[in-house]
């Protein structure tokens, strides 16, 4: 009967040492991104994202071509999911954008969710 139980215990050590814990999930995220989508009026868009893991929360910024750098906010990882929200600002008005998807090793894809509704969008690490 111990030996089961010995058993059991160290089967239980190796399964777990090879469970990420959550900030090495949430390291798979960090980094510099290049992100591209089709823009709200159908031209091309890119975005450079920068996720940055700061004591053990992750924080970044999304600067786009002609409306400058953004702080992330909410920024969430589950697995290999992710989530992000900024603020966007033009001709004086402020809308919320929220970004939505996946990362798998250097690339990423997901959907950016806002008042003109949805969009994809593909990305590449870069540093």
């Amino acid at each position: 009967m111990q030996l089961r139980q010995m058993l059991a215990v160290v089967g239980l050590v190796l399964v777990s040492s090879f469970v990420p814990v959550p900030s090495e999930i949430q390291a798979q995220i960090a980094g510099n991104w290049e992100l591209s989508s089709q823009g709200p009026r159908g031209g091309d868009q890119t975005m450079t994202l920068v996720v940055e893991m700061n004591d053990g929360e992750l924080t970044g910024t999304l600067t786009l071509q002609r409306m400058g750098e953004h702080t992330l906010k909410d920024v969430s990882v589950d697995g290999v999911e992710f989530s992000f929200s900024v603020t966007l600002s033009m001709r004086g008005n402020s809308f919320e954008q929220e970004f939505a998807g996946t990362v798998d090793g250097d690339e990423m894809s997901g959907a950016i969710s806002g008042a003109r509704g949805q969009r994809a969008f593909t990305g590449k690490r870069v540093g």
